[in-house]
C-alpha cells in the first residue's frame, strides 16, 4: 500500500473506529459525548451468518448500553 504522507493519525482517527468491541465502544462513547449521534458502521465480509452474530453483538454498543 502506498504511504499517505498527508493523512495524520489524527485524521485516521477522527474518521475511523476499529479494534476489539472494548475499543470500539469506548470510541462510539467519545463521540457521543461530543454530540456525534451518527455514525456509519461496515460489518461484514459477505459471510451472512458472520454479519448477523457481528451485529448482536454490536448492537448494544451502538445504542450506547454497557458491552
Amino acid at each position: 500500500m502506498a504511504e499517505a504522507p498527508y493523512v495524520t493519525d489524527d485524521m485516521v482517527r477522527a474518521f475511523a473506529i476499529g479494534g476489539t468491541l472494548e475499543t470500539v465502544a469506548e470510541r462510539l462513547g467519545e463521540l457521543r459525548r461530543l454530540g456525534v449521534d451518527l455514525a456509519i458502521l461496515k460489518l461484514g465480509e459477505g459471510d451472512t451468518a458472520a454479519t448477523k452474530n457481528l451485529i448482536g453483538t454490536i448492537a448494544p454498543i451502538v445504542k450506547g448500553e454497557p458491552a
